[in-house]
């Protein structure tokens, strides 16, 4: 498994960041949110820029200009986002 996961993180960097437009991407199963590959490959950079492990705290801003301290699990809200029927069901 580990060599498919591997193609995958090299076909991530050439067809997604090759041309400059991306500086990170990363793919993940929408049946249970879990990241598989990441780009740029080198020194696992990819990982380093897009997925952080287990919950963190983080800050959303809020219409009336203040920070609104949240929760964060990027397996749990990268499922959330794949089971999505519309824009009404976002996870926060």
């Amino acid at each position: 498994m580990a060599e498919e996961e591997t193609k995958w993180d090299d076909t991530l960097e050439e067809w997604m960041l090759h041309e400059g437009f991306c500086c990170a991407a990363a793919l993940a199963n929408k049946a249970d949110g879990g990241m598989y590959a990441a780009a740029p490959v080198a020194n696992e950079e990819g990982w380093a820029l897009m997925f952080k492990e287990g919950d963190y705290e983080g800050e959303i801003p809020q219409e009336d200009d203040t920070m609104k301290k949240i929760t964060v699990n990027e397996v749990t809200c990268l499922y959330e986002v794949g089971q999505m029927k519309d824009m009404s069901q976002r996870p926060e």
